[in-house]
Protein backbone atom coordinates (compact mmCIF):
# COMPACT_ATOMS: atom_id res chain seq x y z
CA UNK A 1 0.00 0.00 0.00
CA UNK A 2 1.23 3.48 -1.14
CA UNK A 3 0.07 6.67 0.89
CA UNK A 4 -2.36 8.85 -1.22
CA UNK A 5 -3.38 5.06 -3.34
CA UNK A 6 -5.58 4.02 -0.87
CA UNK A 7 -7.00 -0.09 -1.84
CA UNK A 8 -10.61 -0.04 -0.69
CA UNK A 9 -10.74 -3.80 -0.79
CA UNK A 10 -8.17 -3.71 1.95
CA UNK A 11 -10.44 -2.03 4.63
CA UNK A 12 -8.98 -3.10 8.02
CA UNK A 13 -5.86 -3.68 6.65
CA UNK A 14 -2.93 -2.03 8.95
CA UNK A 15 0.10 -1.09 7.55
CA UNK A 16 3.33 1.65 8.67
CA UNK A 17 4.96 3.68 6.52
CA UNK A 18 7.96 5.30 6.06
CA UNK A 19 7.20 8.57 5.79
CA UNK A 20 10.16 11.05 4.60
CA UNK A 21 9.67 14.44 6.49
CA UNK A 22 12.29 17.20 6.29
CA UNK A 23 12.90 20.10 9.40
CA UNK A 24 12.45 23.41 8.43
CA UNK A 25 11.33 26.98 9.28
CA UNK A 26 8.79 29.33 7.66
CA UNK A 27 9.87 32.11 5.12
CA UNK A 28 9.54 35.28 6.52
CA UNK A 29 6.32 36.16 4.05
CA UNK A 30 3.41 34.50 6.21
CA UNK A 31 2.45 32.34 8.84
CA UNK A 32 2.63 28.24 8.27
CA UNK A 33 -0.21 26.36 9.97
CA UNK A 34 -0.61 22.41 10.83
CA UNK A 35 -1.52 20.47 8.15
CA UNK A 36 -1.04 23.74 5.62
CA UNK A 37 0.11 22.73 1.94
CA UNK A 38 3.86 24.44 1.50
CA UNK A 39 6.70 24.39 -1.38
CA UNK A 40 10.21 24.93 -0.53
CA UNK A 41 11.44 28.32 -1.14
CA UNK A 42 15.23 27.30 -1.61
CA UNK A 43 17.65 24.23 -2.62
CA UNK A 44 18.21 23.98 0.58
CA UNK A 45 15.53 22.35 1.57
CA UNK A 46 14.54 24.16 4.92
CA UNK A 47 12.44 27.17 4.35
CA UNK A 48 8.81 26.65 3.20
CA UNK A 49 6.18 28.97 2.40
CA UNK A 50 2.04 28.19 2.32
CA UNK A 51 0.91 27.60 -0.99
CA UNK A 52 -2.05 25.93 -2.91
CA UNK A 53 -2.51 22.44 -2.95
CA UNK A 54 -1.76 22.05 -6.48
CA UNK A 55 1.85 23.51 -5.78
CA UNK A 56 2.92 21.79 -2.52
CA UNK A 57 5.59 19.66 -1.82
CA UNK A 58 4.42 18.10 1.11
CA UNK A 59 2.58 19.38 4.05
CA UNK A 60 3.41 21.16 7.55
CA UNK A 61 3.36 18.34 10.59
CA UNK A 62 -0.62 17.97 10.62
CA UNK A 63 0.12 16.66 14.84
CA UNK A 64 1.44 19.50 16.15
CA UNK A 65 -0.76 22.62 17.72
CA UNK A 66 1.14 25.15 16.00
CA UNK A 67 4.46 25.31 13.85
CA UNK A 68 6.44 27.90 15.96
CA UNK A 69 9.98 28.04 14.71
CA UNK A 70 10.72 24.78 13.56
CA UNK A 71 8.33 22.09 12.19
CA UNK A 72 8.58 18.86 10.09
CA UNK A 73 7.25 19.23 6.69
CA UNK A 74 5.65 15.51 5.49
CA UNK A 75 6.39 15.18 1.79
CA UNK A 76 4.16 14.21 -0.81
CA UNK A 77 4.41 10.69 -2.26
CA UNK A 78 7.10 9.60 -4.86
CA UNK A 79 8.84 12.94 -4.12
CA UNK A 80 11.89 10.88 -2.11
CA UNK A 81 14.68 8.62 -4.06
CA UNK A 82 16.05 5.56 -1.81
CA UNK A 83 13.87 6.24 1.27
CA UNK A 84 16.75 5.48 4.02
CA UNK A 85 17.79 8.59 6.66
CA UNK A 86 19.26 10.63 4.27
CA UNK A 87 17.49 10.51 0.72
CA UNK A 88 17.38 12.70 -2.10
CA UNK A 89 14.39 14.97 -2.79
CA UNK A 90 13.02 14.71 -6.63
CA UNK A 91 10.98 18.46 -6.95
CA UNK A 92 10.13 20.64 -9.70
CA UNK A 93 11.60 23.84 -10.15
CA UNK A 94 13.93 22.56 -6.68
CA UNK A 95 17.18 21.07 -6.63
CA UNK A 96 17.84 19.82 -3.92
CA UNK A 97 21.69 19.93 -2.80
CA UNK A 98 21.92 18.37 0.23
CA UNK A 99 24.37 15.53 0.80
CA UNK A 100 26.08 13.56 3.58
CA UNK A 101 29.20 15.01 4.52
CA UNK A 102 31.10 11.88 3.96
CA UNK A 103 30.54 8.38 3.31
CA UNK A 104 31.34 7.96 7.45
CA UNK A 105 28.69 10.29 8.05
CA UNK A 106 26.23 8.28 6.08
CA UNK A 107 27.25 5.18 7.94
CA UNK A 108 27.79 6.31 11.11
CA UNK A 109 23.87 7.76 10.89
CA UNK A 110 22.47 4.64 9.46
CA UNK A 111 23.59 2.60 12.50
CA UNK A 112 23.20 5.38 14.92
CA UNK A 113 19.39 5.68 13.61
CA UNK A 114 18.57 1.57 12.19
CA UNK A 115 14.91 1.17 11.44
CA UNK A 116 16.00 -2.49 12.37
CA UNK A 117 14.11 -4.85 9.08
CA UNK A 118 13.47 -2.05 7.27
Amino acid sequence: MTLGQPEGDQLGKRDAFHLPCILVTASKNGKIEPGDSVRFIDSDLDTVERCDASERHGIADPFVRHCRNYFWVLLNPGTAQNLTHHFKVVLSGVTDTSEPENEDELEDDEDQFSCGIC
